[in-house]
């Protein structure tokens, strides 16, 4: 069995705004697994640890449940076929992420500046 690219791996995120005044209309797209990774380096960090577990969570289980501060996100692989043991998983997402590390080293003005300020909570 042929192992697929990111590139390859369709998804289906459902994605569930959090208010408090009422119930959230919840909002399906499918996209490429490649593009899910991709905003999430751009939204957590380009190096951040976190992405490389949660796809391997995605890719091996099939599907993950996230909470972040203004919606809930649910990600399901479309094809039970696309699941993988996780050995496989983590070969595929960190090449994924390293190549696309090394694009960005090659392109100086591909904007990978972030900032990020923690400040301790207020007493």
């Amino acid at each position: 069995m042929e192992t697929k690219s990111l590139d390859q791996i369709t998804i289906k995120q459902l994605r569930k705004p959090i208010v408090h005044d009422g119930d959230g209309v919840a909002e399906e797209t499918r996209m490429l697994l490649s593009q899910k990774v991709e905003e999430y380096m751009t939204r957590i960090g380009y190096t951040n640890a976190h992405i490389s577990a949660i796809m391997v969570q995605l890719l091996t289980v099939g599907k993950i449940r996230l909470e972040f501060s203004q919606y809930h996100e649910r990600l399901q692989l479309l094809s039970a076929a696309d699941l993988m043991p996780r050995a496989q998983a983590v070969i595929l997402v960190e090449t994924y992420l390293a190549s696309f590390y090394n694009q960005t080293e090659a392109n100086p003005d591909f904007g990978m500046t972030q900032r990020i300020i923690l400040q301790p909570p207020k007493k």
